[in-house]
């Protein structure tokens, strides 16, 4: 009988370890990884002056398509013509 009280005894140790290793794992595997978070898109502000030059800036609050503002190269009147979002491409690591 005693003999039958420590198989039980090293049996329940072993699964309890088996199941507290899967756990452990299964939390780990739910936090999320700094590798594979997405970096936030930049918003950029297309700018078109009047001599035909275009000019990229980040975007400022108020722009709008179709926007006069002044050309940041020249200092010519210039207009607004595409507000987009760029993503700088990262390599997935598998």
């Amino acid at each position: 009988m005693v003999q039958l009280l420590n198989e039980i005894d090293t049996y329940t140790i072993i699964l309890l370890l088996m199941l507290a290793a899967m756990l452990t794992l299964l939390i780990f595997s739910m936090l999320p990884r700094k590798a594979e978070q997405q970096e936030k898109p930049s918003i950029k502000t297309l700018i078109r002056c009047v001599d035909g030059h275009e000019v990229e800036r980040d975007f400022s609050k108020g722009d709008y398509v179709g926007k006069k503002v002044e050309c940041p190269q020249c200092g010519k009147e210039a207009t607004i013509i595409a507000i987009y979002s760029k993503q700088a491409l990262q390599p997935r690591k598998p």
